[in-house]
């Protein structure tokens, strides 16, 4: 079993942190101090183990995965406490801990008897079953934490260009070779469920980050995907991501970072100031719109776009298909193209699959287009098919 560090020197907020564990089980309690070993402090209820970097907590994960039963993951409830400040310890009754986030966790009273200590619901506790969600065969954080996916590059095109001129490529999350199938969309709820899309996040940035600074050269754009609900701390986190562009060899101005509509709809203002950075940074922005109220320029629309000014608005495939015999998809797109203009920002169709979409995207004016039509993705980019009709 390997030696997790609990209580460590100060360590940088994007990766130090802590991840606590609670139960009135006794017996569970025992099986999780037979796994933890002298890593873990705490009380009669609680178990607390520091870490000093995401693999290490995703280590700690999947080692804890691979010895729990599913009767003790039940019985344990756990949650992470992501770039922790310094803990202190404070004696008071059983060792309970002196810093806000974890006396939360405490009811009031003096700290004896039945359930003292128990963490309260609604706080960030869950059952560790949850934690420690499958993705095919693998639990999440073994499948994090040996990294079983890679990216694809799918092409994008001007459409007034001869079809043969990328404009850019979008990295699309898919398994290794020779790996089990999983959907991303299902990865992204498993993650956001069992508390670990910070770690999810953090890690695919990075994989798409390092495969397209080797893949592709400056002046082309590459659209990644990024959840604002995973950034733990903006100023850092962003930091972190030019850091790492620019210390592998990339342009941070050749770098989209795409944001889904229903994302941006959840803290306004903290969402602001994410977009804000972002800009400082070089960074470009991509509001990817699956709402056709917002792609026809509401309410909701209108404020996305005033609240992150993106450099591009992207039609998801719901919006495209079959748009060239579909006189409201065409009514979306046009509208959708009127709120571009308004906002300075290019349209750009995804999942363009039939050569009579195209067409029509083409002759409504629609600037970029993507999907099988134009090339499929593949493991390293290649030229995309022509986007002539």
């Amino acid at each position: 079993m390997p030696v997790y560090h609990p209580f460590g020197s100060r360590l940088p907020l994007q990766n130090a942190g802590i991840v606590e564990f609670a139960s009135d089980d006794p017996g569970s309690l025992r099986v999780l101090d037979a796994c933890l070993g002298t890593a873990a402090e705490g009380s009669a209820r609680i178990r607390r183990v520091r870490y000093g970097s995401l693999d290490q907590l995703l280590r700690l994960l999947s080692d804890l995965g691979h010895l729990l039963t599913e009767d003790h993951r039940r019985r344990l409830r756990c949650r992470i406490v992501y770039g922790s400040p310094e803990i202190t310890a404070k004696s008071r009754g059983d060792a309970e801990f002196a810093d806000a986030a974890a006396l939360s966790a405490f009811p009031e009273g003096d700290g004896t008897g039945p359930g003292a200590d128990a963490p309260k619901d609604g706080e960030g506790w869950q059952p560790a079953s949850a934690l420690l969600a499958d993705v095919g065969p693998y639990l999440l954080p073994e499948w994090l934490l040996n990294r079983r996916f890679t990216f694809y590059f799918q092409p994008v095109v001007r459409t007034r260009d001869d079809g043969n001129a990328v404009f850019g490529y979008e990295l699309l999350l898919r398994p290794l070779p020779e790996q089990p199938p999983f959907r991303p969309a299902e990865v992204v709820a498993a993650a956001r469920s069992s508390g670990l899309h910070v770690l999810l996040e953090r890690q695919l940035l990075k994989k798409s980050i390092l495969l397209s600074n080797a893949h592709l050269g400056k002046n082309v754009k590459r659209f990644i995907n990024l959840l604002p609900s995973a950034v733990n701390d903006p100023a850092s986190d962003l930091e972190w991501i030019s850091e790492l562009i620019q210390s592998s060899g990339g342009d941070p101005a050749d770098f989209v970072f795409d944001i889904m509509d229903t994302e941006w709809l959840e803290d306004s203002r903290r969402l602001a100031d994410i977009a804000a950075l972002a800009r400082e940074r070089k960074f470009q922005l991509a509001l990817d719109i699956h709402d056709p109220a917002a792609a026809s320029g509401g309410e909701d629309g209108e404020r996305l776009l005033r609240l992150v000014r993106p450099a591009y608005l992207k039609l998801g495939r719901r919006l495209i298909a079959g748009c060239h015999r579909d006189p409201v998809k065409q009514k979306f797109v046009r509208d959708a193209l009127r709120l571009a203009d308004r906002h300075g920002c290019l349209l750009l169709a995804e999942g363009v699959e039939d050569t009579a979409d195209l067409a029509w995207l083409r002759e409504a004016g629609v600037p970029l287009v993507q999907g099988y039509r134009i090339g499929p993705p593949t493991p390293v980019p290649s030229r995309p098919l022509s986007a002539n009709a």
